[in-house]
């Protein structure tokens, strides 16, 4: 299952001789995430923040809750925001956070999540105003995608194609020590769109 596909992934991660831990941490939850800093102290200095928690729920907006909205903005939002101020006494080479082109193009029944990366891209922007490190990347539709039959429809009524795990990954790679605050990764049927 899904448990084996993550162990896997950290073994062969580990076979290149890097040591994971994979703490398991709500990023949204600021004495906890405080918490893994502290633990962080006994290892190699931390080089580098990869952000990509996330939320997925569609709703037309006349009938999103609350709670929906809620739901949606807190790994972006919240996270961001307590990634941020954990990592602030960090001299990090790269802050990577993960958008999507939703926020770029908007997207059908997803608008409190194009708000969600909306914040993320501003955030990005203001970090690097500063001075530090970052770059958002609103990526396009992922070949490992978790969702619905009737998700992946309107994804394709929207006009992006969906892009291979190695290509995502390897612009990944090339991406994240970018010097601009915000980037758009996708692969896109523009008649479409």
């Amino acid at each position: 299952g899904e448990a084996y596909r993550q162990m896997a992934a950290v073994r062969e991660i580990e076979a290149f001789g890097t040591s994971v831990t994979a703490p398991m941490v709500d990023v949204t939850d600021l004495a906890a995430m405080e918490g893994l800093s502290g633990m962080l102290a006994a290892l190699p200095p931390l080089r580098g923040v990869v952000h990509a928690a996330a939320h997925i729920g569609a709703g037309r907006v006349p009938e999103l809750t609350l709670d929906d909205v809620s739901r949606m903005l807190r790994p972006k939002v919240t996270g961001t925001w307590v990634l941020e101020r954990v990592t602030a006494a960090y001299e990090l080479d790269f802050f990577v956070a993960f958008s999507s082109t939703a926020g770029v193009f908007g997207a059908t029944d997803l608008a409190h999540y194009a708000a969600a990366n909306v914040f993320v891209d501003a955030f990005a922007q203001a970090r690097r105003a500063a001075g530090r490190p970052v770059v958002s990347i609103s990526w396009g539709t992922w070949e490992k995608i978790r969702g619905s039959d009737e998700q992946q429809r309107l994804i394709d009524r929207g006009g992006l194609k969906i892009m291979p795990a190695a290509r995502t990954l390897n612009a990944f790679t090339q991406l994240r020590g970018a010097k601009a605050a915000h980037l758009v990764f996708a692969e896109i049927d523009w008649r479409t769109l």
